[in-house]
């Protein structure tokens, strides 16, 4: 899992969100349903706590309207030690929506 780091503040706590992408497929490769699933949590001293729903939503509406904040090409990384101790919750995060 790979994750765009762009800084700005919209929280009062650094956030990690992410999305995926749900796809429900036929037996015959028919397009059944399909849905775009986001989820994301507050990184708190090397921890995390999962967000709510309401609380996803207004922190990607706080985003929206920013984008000339916005890096020009956001940089992919992967938070080195962080990311060990983020990446399973923020997976169950992702899997309980």
């Amino acid at each position: 899992m790979w994750c765009w780091c762009i800084s700005i503040i919209i929280w009062r706590e650094p956030l990690v969100l992410v999305y995926a992408w749900l796809v429900v497929i036929g037996a015959n490769s028919t397009r059944l349903h399909e849905e775009l699933l986001t989820a994301g949590g507050e990184i708190l001293q090397g921890g995390f706590r999962r967000l709510n729903v309401g609380q996803v939503q207004a922190a990607l509406g706080a985003l929206r309207g920013r984008a000339d904040e916005l890096p020009a090409e956001p940089g992919r990384v992967r938070p080195s030690g962080l990311w060990s101790q983020i990446e399973a919750p923020l997976q169950r995060a992702l899997e309980a929506r």
